[in-house]
């Protein structure tokens, strides 16, 4: 029997806390997200129960991460680790672990990020623990993909997705659907690419989820560009900007704003280019904006480029050049440099940047 208190399950109560926080991630409402494991946690440590302090703990320290307040968030995670170890809590002890790689990917330390990943992944295989193993797999899919390992990244992200039907996690598959998208779009395998946009978005679009709904909309336009299909990649981006102003995703609209000045260059609109890129830089200033604030410099290049000013094409090129070093993104920065080749020579033809959200 489960432990109880004044009448209730502490298990059901906690469980009350657990799907309520769900709604609010959904809902990409950070904050709030926060204060209700917060009061979770001292509610926990009220009962005694120490797994469910732990699980609120992890909760509270993912929600400041995606704010951009990791200090906080790793005294959390490293409090988590404290408790788990003291209690026998291995599988929470993992998902601490997992928290640091989180909080050390969100500061652009990937060899830390991968080596916690490793660290927490060979625990939840031990565990049979596919959630983790989910989340583990991915995030390692995610780094690869950074340092241009397409392949592997595509690898990874489909063992992560058998991962996460074995755990009935949909949202887990709804994300990992967007990243393997994305590992398409690097291949520029499009169809594929656009097919598994479209996966995530039907999951999504059942769950009622906001964040990673925006930003498969936004993805979905970069195939559609590529394959011509400038009218469905106009629309999707224009449902992508509803979600995103919905929820204040500064980053997302910077990449919409990229991809609509992508679409006006290849169009021949350069003065509609030019408006939508300075939007775009526009909004890629704050904290876990840096890639995108690198690939509006990249796009803004070509469109300097493109329009034969190859001085100016060269200067935002070695800006963009800069930005995507600072991120480790090896791969960009080949294709940075090839791009500053050219405008060493001659204009180049007009290109569509095969970066991804």
């Amino acid at each position: 029997m489960s432990p109880t208190v004044a009448g209730r399950s502490r298990t059901t109560r906690f469980g009350e806390f657990a799907a309520q926080a769900a709604v609010l991630e959904r809902e990409g409402d950070w904050d709030a997200v926060a204060r209700l494991y917060a009061d979770g946690y001292r509610r926990a440590m009220d009962d005694g129960d120490m797994e469910q302090a732990a699980t609120a703990l992890l909760g509270r320290g993912q929600a400041l991460g995606r704010k951009g307040c990791f200090r906080e968030a790793e005294d959390l995670a490293r409090q988590c680790s404290e408790l788990a170890e003291r209690n026998g809590l291995l599988g929470a002890s993992a998902r601490s672990i997992s928290l640091l790689g989180v909080i050390r990917f969100f500061q652009s330390d990937y060899t830390a990020a991968a080596d916690f990943y490793t660290r927490a992944r060979d625990i939840a295989r031990a565990l049979s623990d596919d959630f983790l193993v989910w989340s583990t797999t991915q995030n390692l899919g995610i780094i690869a993909n950074i340092h241009g390992d397409f392949h592997e990244a595509k690898a990874l992200y489909l063992e992560s997705i058998g991962s996460a039907i074995r755990a009935e996690n949909r949202e887990g598959a709804m994300r990992t659907y967007l990243n393997l998208g994305k590992a398409c779009v690097c291949l520029e395998d499009w169809l594929e690419a656009e097919v598994y946009f479209d996966r995530g978005i039907e999951i999504a679009e059942q769950l009622g989820e906001l964040p990673v709904r925006t930003r498969l909309y936004a993805n979905l336009a970069i195939p559609l560009i590529h394959t011509g299909e400038f009218t469905r990649a106009t629309a999707a981006l224009d449902r992508a900007v509803q979600l995103a102003t919905r929820i204040l995703d500064t980053e997302t609209l910077s990449h919409i704003a990229r991809l609509r000045g992508m679409i006006a260059r290849l169009r021949g609109n350069f003065a509609v280019a030019r408006e939508h890129l300075t939007e775009a830089l526009s909004f890629a200033t704050g904290p876990g904006c840096e890639l995108a604030h690198a690939e509006a410099l990249e796009e803004k290049g070509r469109l300097h480029q493109v329009e034969g000013q190859l001085e100016n094409a060269s200067s935002v090129f070695a800006e963009a050049r800069t930005a995507f070093l600072a991120l480790g993104a090896q791969h960009d920065v080949a294709r940075i440099e090839d791009l500053l080749s050219q405008c060493g020579t001659v204009a180049a033809t007009p290109l569509a940047s095969g970066t991804t959200l």
